[in-house]
């Protein structure tokens, strides 16, 4: 069995240097929302997560009613919906919010380019405030979800010691993660408040 540690620098430089040239080529304004958005996965998974299974469910307890009003036997899709996995739930909403977030900041964010070189800044800015909003998100719920030994043997045959065993590191720790994201949702309400009072300006003008 082959084994593979990853160092922390390693891993977290290329990510950011991905997240800030993504900042560059997008506009800042979809950065802004997409910032908001992960913010709010951040703080607010758990309860999220919840919301939409009570939604799913009380949708497939409508169809259930009206599949036994139709004349249906057995069918019961609210039961079924509680039998899914949790980890897999988790997996399929965190996924669904992720992209949702971005989604929807490239969907409102507006067209425009990036445009001046102070909004290409910030727009860097925030596109490494949002990978520090992500990795956060990933540190948080991904190991909560896979468990890190499960990650550590991804590559691993099954059933056997052959194959790559990943030594993932603190990516960095959690709590430094967390530390690091309170800043990240202050710049990016920062610049969401300065935008939202630029557009009024404008509006009343």
């Amino acid at each position: 069995m082959a084994d593979l540690s990853l160092p922390v620098v390693g891993l977290l430089f290329p990510i950011l240097a991905i997240g800030a040239i993504v900042g560059y080529r997008r506009s800042w304004a979809r950065e802004t929302i997409t910032g908001l958005g992960l913010a709010l996965i951040l703080i607010a998974f758990d309860q999220m997560t919840r919301l939409v299974v009570g939604v799913v469910a009380l949708i497939a307890r409508a169809v259930s009613a009206l599949a036994a009003m139709a004349g249906a036997r057995s069918v019961h899709l609210d039961h079924a919906i509680h039998e899914i996995p949790a980890p897999f739930v988790s997996l399929v909403c965190l996924v669904a919010f992720i992209v949702g977030a971005y989604w929807v900041g490239h969907t409102f964010g507006g067209r425009q380019p990036a445009g001046s070189r102070f909004h290409r800044a910030v727009g860097v800015l925030l596109g490494l405030v949002n990978v520090v909003l992500l990795l956060t998100i990933l540190s948080k719920d991904a190991w909560k979800i896979f468990g890190r030994e499960r990650m550590q043997h991804l590559f691993l045959v099954p059933g056997s010691g052959k194959g790559l065993s990943i030594n993932l590191p603190a990516f960095p720790s959690e709590n430094l993660l967390l530390g690091w994201s309170a800043y990240a949702v202050v710049i990016v309400v920062a610049v969401a408040v300065a935008w939202g009072v630029s557009r009024l300006s404008r509006f009343r003008g």
